[in-house]
């Protein structure tokens, strides 16, 4: 049962705090707080959903789905990448690479005098050892390739998912560089220079070298953009190294072999009641402040921050590297689930500057929450081993963080369906639409839960109505229904673009 699969998660998080001499009666409460988050969906860590407490059946998979692995300019540095890469995969982690160390086809193999293969190559064999592997839970486990926009062969690069099957595992992004972004500003020429030698390969210029990528992530979806100096602005630890690559899906810019756990709130719990139902009308985002139970999201959100940490100390690591660097900095991810949702209760369009006051005062008030209690978690039971050397020490003048970083916002695929709610900081995908469940096959017709209840609270839900809408998907040609109620259910592409990006820098700006 769910409550069984709760129970058992928590269970096992809290066995961690045995290692911090609490006695079972203070373990027992922590255990009783993970298994309450869980079992309201105010909370949820995907990954610990289906290998958390399985150590008696011999699964001792990964807890951990976000890992960085750096990637050397030789023979063995490459291979035995790809070796580190199969062990975390199988175990049901995600990877991400830079592959920028990697000499470029204008240069040689000193060894053989022939032509370097060059990244794009090596990147599509990594891709054909993936083609044989299924992850834990079979489970297809998927990557993030980077390569960095002063490279030669980033033209290729740029071009290489034009045929899908050829990096079917792999997410690619450009790292992105401030140089590069004033280079595209003047106009001017950029330079493609080969990190083996250091020389100058190819002269371009910087606005080509754009259109490309822009007409390319238009065609296929990719490449996406890694702002890398802007990463690296805000790494917490650079005495540890620089931060070249982020997770698969790219929330998390880690170091190299660093790991990330994630968990997320769903905000839709803490909205109080219905608003938009009970007042039949849309609201301020000032309105909506007196609706939002700010002192359970504090509880939750200092539940989600001890029980992310505990993870570092049951986790199960494929790799050395990887736990000494994970257990140096202890990064963790608490993000957020459920925003279309806490704001359509709210009675607040997601295409509206209400959303965006609120959003930010929300992730405002999480991070805030999230660092404060990994500064006491830090005094509790002790800082991460790189503090002494982190930001925190010498530019917060923190005398303890347990957490190298606290937030993140993940996706939230699977863990959205759990909790009900739509996924991450998205808008609503459709408000009807067809689910298909990989284990039997079946297919599932959905309607969105609250539109259904909101549009039944209205009177909206005719037989036919609701037939126009599962057609649909949407309401916006559906004349008896009145324009407040349509903003607040706009569909993903109903919504402008340029107000999606708002409202994600809105969030972006607390993590």
């Amino acid at each position: 049962t769910p409550e069984e699969l709760w129970r058992r998660i928590a269970k096992k998080i809290a066995s961690a705090e045995l290692k911090y001499n609490k006695s079972n009666q203070e373990i027992q409460k922590i255990e009783d707080d993970f298994f309450t988050v869980m079992n309201r969906n105010e909370f949820h860590s995907g990954g610990t959903l289906i290998w958390a407490g399985m150590d008696a059946l011999g699964m001792n998979a990964l807890m951990s789905k976000c890992f960085v692995l750096p990637v050397e300019d030789s023979i063995d540095g490459i291979f035995s990448t790809l070796k580190k890469n199969i062990e975390v995969l199988t175990k049901g982690g995600g990877t991400g690479f830079n592959f920028s160390h990697i000499r470029s086809t204008y240069s040689r193999v000193t060894t053989t005098g022939e032509k370097a293969a060059g990244p794009v190559e090596y990147l599509k064999t990594y891709n054909r050892a993936q083609d044989t592997l299924t992850g834990r839970g079979g489970r297809q486990m998927g990557s993030m390739a980077i390569l960095n926009i002063d490279h030669p062969n980033i033209e290729d690069f740029i071009e290489a998912k034009d045929d899908f099957a050829e990096l079917s595992h792999y997410n690619i992004s450009v790292g992105v560089s401030n140089k590069f972004m004033k280079a595209l500003e003047n106009n001017d020429d950029w330079d493609l220079i080969d990190p083996f030698d250091h020389q100058v390969k190819k002269t371009v210029k910087a606005k080509e070298l754009w259109d490309k990528i822009s007409a390319h992530a238009w065609k296929s979806g990719d490449p996406g953009l890694f702002f890398i100096d802007k990463a690296e602005e805000a790494n917490t630890t650079p005495r540890l190294g620089r931060i070249e690559a982020t997770n698969p899906c790219g929330e998390q810019p880690l170091l190299p072999y660093e790991s990330c756990n994630l968990g997320n709130i769903n905000l839709s719990a803490f909205v109080m009641g219905f608003p938009f139902i009970e007042k039949r009308k849309l609201i301020t985002a000032h309105e909506a402040e007196s609706y939002i139970n700010w002192d359970r999201l504090r509880e939750v959100t200092e539940i989600g921050v001890r029980f992310l940490d505990n993870i570092i100390d049951v986790n199960n690591y494929p790799v050395a590297e990887i736990e000494d660097m994970t257990k140096k900095t202890r990064n963790i991810g608490l993000g957020v689930m459920g925003v279309a949702d806490m704001l359509i209760k709210l009675g607040i369009p997601y295409e509206s500057e209400e959303a965006l006051k609120l959003s930010e005062k929300v992730m405002q008030f999480i991070q805030e929450a999230a660092r404060n209690y990994s500064e006491e978690l830090g005094k509790e039971k002790g800082s991460f081993p790189a503090f002494e050397s982190s930001i925190w020490k010498e530019r917060f003048d923190k005398s303890h963080m347990r957490n190298t970083r606290t937030t993140t916002i993940a996706p939230t695929g699977t863990v959205a369906i759990i909790a009900g709610s739509n996924p991450g900081i998205e808008p609503l995908f459709a408000l009807a639409y067809t689910r298909k469940n990989s284990m039997g096959g079946t297919v599932q017709e959905v309607l969105d839960p609250l539109f259904e209840q909101a549009a039944k609270a209205f009177g909206y839900l005719t037989k036919d109505i609701k037939k126009k809408i599962v057609e649909s998907g949407k309401i916006d040609s559906i004349n008896e229904i009145d324009s407040s109620f349509k903003s607040l259910f706009k569909t993903s592409h109903e919504i402008d673009p340029k107000q999606h990006v708002r409202l994600q820098a809105a969030f972006q700006k607390y993590v």
